[in-house]
Order: C-alpha cells, then sequence, then structure tokens
C-alpha cells in the first residue's frame, strides 16, 4: 500500500511539474518575460530587466538615457501588438548558452490575438548579473 502511495504521489507531482511547464530554463524565462513587458507595454519593468555594465554607471547620464529609450520602445511595441489585438502568446523557439553559463541566447515565436498575422520572431541575448538574467543590448 505504502509503494502504492508514493507511486501515486510520484505520478501527480510530475503532472504538476508538466502542467506549470513552459520554460524551465531561467535564462528562457527572463527573456519571455522581457518581451511581454515589452508588448504590454511595461517601460518600467522593461527598464528593470536591462544590463548596463557596472563601468558604465560612472559615465553621467547613461542609466537615464538607457531607461529613457527603453521605456519609448516598449511603448511603440505595445502600440505594434495593439494594431494585432495585444500579445497572445511568446513561445521559446531555441536557446543556447555558453560554456561559462553566463551569456545566453533565446529566439522565440510571438503570436497576437487578431490571429497569424503580425505574428513574429525575436531574438534576446541574455547575460547574467550575480544571480539573475539580464537582457543584453551590446
Amino acid at each position: 500500500m505504502k509503494k502504492w502511495l508514493v507511486f501515486v504521489f510520484a505520478l501527480s507531482f510530475s503532472f504538476f511539474l508538466t502542467a506549470c511547464g513552459g520554460s524551465s530554463k531561467p535564462y528562457e524565462k527572463t527573456a519571455i518575460e522581457f518581451i511581454e513587458a515589452m508588448y504590454n507595454g511595461q517601460g518600467d519593468k522593461v527598464q528593470k530587466m536591462i544590463y548596463i555594465p557596472a563601468e558604465e554607471f560612472k559615465e553621467p547620464g547613461i542609466e537615464e538615457m538607457v531607461k529613457g529609450k527603453m521605456a519609448a520602445a516598449a511603448h511603440d511595441a505595445k502600440k505594434q501588438a495593439d494594431q494585432y489585438g495585444g500579445l497572445k502568446n511568446v513561445t521559446v523557439l531555441e536557446s543556447s548558452h555558453d560554456e561559462s553559463g553566463k551569456r545566453a541566447d533565446v529566439r522565440l515565436a510571438l503570436t497576437f490575438k487578431n490571429g497569424p498575422e503580425g505574428s513574429r520572431e525575436e531574438r534576446v541575448d541574455l547575460i547574467k548579473d550575480g544571480s539573475t538574467w539580464k537582457v543584453n543590448l551590446d
């Protein structure tokens, strides 16, 4: 009986993990979050996801310039998405990371609510900053 319960629990847990599914790689999740934030016009969230090297912080105005440009880009992306009824889904087509595990590249497919018209692919370059994946604009 005990073995049976363990088996049922293990099977249920595996179904739960599959259902929660999506992307299991942290850098893929970051890429999806970034694209969703862009096409939903969430400029503040987009800004927080951008990697700015420490040496560039020393130059006056760099951080503000990057934040301003990303807020404008998110606004423009939302306008584009709204033309097609809004963003419906973002899925990973392929992803890879370097041997050090500090850089990754993710290719995504975007679908919109008005069907295949306007669907596109996006590529997101990521860099690991401490324990967090961030979008690399380099």
